[in-house]
């Protein structure tokens, strides 16, 4: 495989180059600035200053046949909510689709693997999210996402380019950076949190089997054309997370079995005390609906298409992540 990894020194991208290059295939990846001491050695790297509809992306397309597409904002952004969702079409969906446009423009027979985010559906559900689930974003990183894989899909349609688009849940793994890196930090300081009472059962995806899964994308020739749901086989509870977290780590996690109305109630009052036109992602709100709220995928249609089974289970992949608290998880 001749792979180009976009996003290259990315979280996932680092994971994913170093499986390539074990694996014996020849890897190119994007980087906008210096490439840190850590990367994966045997990468060729092509630098991408920025990711829009104008990028030129013909030197790290030549001669490739498979796109790996991680790169694009997710991050928060100290500005009004128009610019931060002017900001997300801009790297997300029309970056996606200059992409698209360059590999067509080559003629080769390529295939796009683009990392989506199950936030392209939703954040929240009530229901088992299935890959037939109506996408209804709440959220304008998740609309940026379900547009780029919508502009994929149609710059690709009648072409020698294939495409497939993975849509993830949290991801988590050894340097995982995120918010699950900050409540394993107050668990470490023993702190009591008041998340007795999340019990909303949510899917999660280890890195090491987003890393397989997306290579199973690459390889198999059904993934064409398709949208796929991948997580790990275990749902858990944010509770059920922190008590697995504090036993891997020996600092049995402290939660206080606040009721959930107390909790929305005084982030409520937290947002409205702190006001401005940020990024709602980042209010306190936000980030309670999503520690108390469920969202729990079905990802059988992905495992029958793909042939795949996630090869790293749920407790193995908090091992693997947690397991030396001495390490900063940032």
């Amino acid at each position: 495989m001749r792979a180009l990894i976009t996003g290259g020194t990315g979280f996932v991208a680092k994971h994913l180059a170093a499986r390539l290059v074990s694996g014996g295939h020849s890897v190119r990846a994007t980087r906008r600035g210096v490439v840190a001491p850590d990367s994966v050695e045997g990468v060729e790297w092509v630098e991408i200053p920025d990711i829009g509809p104008q990028t030129d992306w013909s030197e790290a397309l030549a001669g490739i046949d498979v796109v790996f597409h991680l790169a694009g904002v997710a991050h928060r952004i100290a500005a009004s909510q128009a610019q931060i969702a002017a900001e997300y079409e801009r790297v997300n969906a029309q970056g996606t689709l200059q992409l698209a446009r360059m590999a067509v423009a080559t003629g080769a027979r390529v295939r796009i693997v683009l990392l989506s985010s199950i936030g392209a559906v939703c954040t929240t559900s009530a229901s088992i999210v299935t890959s037939r689930t109506e996408p209804n974003p709440d959220s304008i990183y998740g609309a940026s996402k379900l547009h780029a894989e919508r502009l994929l899909a149609q710059t690709c349609e009648g072409t020698r380019v294939e495409w497939c688009a993975l849509r993830a849940p949290l991801v988590y793994g050894p340097g995982a950076p995120g918010n699950l890196a900050r409540l394993v930090a107050l668990l470490d300081r023993g702190w009591p949190l008041p998340l007795g009472r999340a019990t909303g059962r949510r899917s999660l995806l280890f890195v090491g089997n987003l890393v397989d899964a997306l290579l199973a994308a690459a390889a198999v020739p059904a993934a064409a054309g398709r949208v796929l749901l991948v997580a790990d086989d275990d749902a858990v509870t944010v509770a059920e997370l922190l008590r697995l977290i504090g036993a891997i780590r020996g600092r049995p996690a402290r939660l206080l079995p606040v009721p959930s109305s107390w909790l929305r109630f005084a982030a409520r009052c937290a947002d409205a005390l702190r006001g401005g036109e940020s990024d709602r992602n980042d209010r306190l709100t936000r980030s309670v609906q999503l520690l108390l709220g469920a969202l729990e995928l079905d990802t059988g249609e992905t495992r029958e298409l793909l042939n795949w089974r996630a090869p790293y289970s749920l407790q193995s992949g908090l091992a693997q992540t947690f397991a030396n608290p001495s390490k900063d998880t940032h």
